[in-house]
Order: structure tokens, then sequence, then C-alpha cells
């Protein structure tokens, strides 16, 4: 069961490579709030050195 929307998703899919070549794609859930969209840092242009 996809946790976002409860569906269930089976597990076991059979697609032939015709299929996957014609386009045919698995039923698989999104690929959207899987990974965490890191805060950008504002370049100063200034090299930090170590001291």
């Amino acid at each position: 069961m996809w946790a976002l929307n409860g569906q269930l998703f089976p597990k076991l899919q059979i697609i032939t490579v015709g299929e996957l070549l014609a386009g045919k794609k698995p039923d698989m859930p999104t690929e959207y709030g899987t990974f965490a969209q890191a805060p950008r840092i504002e370049d100063t242009g200034h090299q930090l050195t170590f001291g």
C-alpha cells in the first residue's frame, strides 16, 4: 500500500520486452515526495580558508 494515498500496487508484474519497447510501464507509485530538496546556499564569491 502506498503511504501517500493508500493505493495498492501489485508486487509482481509481468511485462514483455515488446511491451516495454512499445512504451508500457509497470504500475508503480509516483516519485513525488521521495526526496527533500536541499536549501540553496547563497554564493558570496569568497573562498573559505583553513586558519
